[in-house]
């Protein structure tokens, strides 16, 4: 209270982010601690701002350390201030880390995607030995499996269709994947 009080943080309680993050041309996060992949730094990529976050667990998966931001040691306060002034000595990298940040967030934050693969994670763990060997020429592991894409047929939708569709009628086979493409 006592840095609002003196001017020094502006706290305007809770609110939407997207307004503030609009008024921003960079976001920065400098946590010195593990934490999930931060919300805050997928909302800012999602608009297209550049980040800068420190090299912790978490953060480091928003940010490609030269490509739409920086990495920066955690609690290293003289590398975060460096980085910062990269963007105000050549701003021309705000618009195209910006930009990178923007295809980041829809190839890893994309919540239809990201519901793919969970969807796909959950489907192949009911999977008996004989099936998973029948798509183990299409994965070499569940990391593949996570990025599986082959003419618009994700493995979800093969696995429903080929394991599960066998006792499905083709209505509910239908809807459940109208279910995973809504999800």
């Amino acid at each position: 209270q006592a840095w609002v009080d003196g001017g020094l943080l502006e706290w305007p309680g809770f609110q939407p982010v997207a307004p503030w993050l609009a008024q921003a041309s960079v976001f920065v996060l400098p946590s010195f601690y593990r934490e999930g992949v931060p919300l805050s730094t997928q909302e800012a990529m999602a608009m297209a701002r550049p980040v800068i976050t420190t090299d912790a667990p978490g953060c480091r998966e928003t940010v490609l350390d030269g490509v739409n931001g920086f990495l920066v040691p955690p609690r290293n306060a003289q590398a975060l201030a460096q980085k910062m002034c990269v963007f105000i000595e050549q701003p021309e990298l705000i618009a195209s880390m910006g930009q990178a940040s923007r295809r980041l967030a829809q190839e890893r934050f994309d919540v239809h995607q990201v519901n793919e693969r969970l969807i796909a994670i959950i489907l192949f763990s009911y999977l008996n030995k004989a099936e998973k060997a029948k798509y183990k020429k299409e994965m070499v592991s569940l990391s593949y499996l996570l990025g599986y894409r082959n003419d618009r047929k994700s493995i979800a939708t093969k696995i429903l269709y080929n394991v599960l569709g066998l006792n499905l009628s083709s209505f509910l086979l239908s809807r459940l994947i109208k279910l995973r493409n809504i999800l």
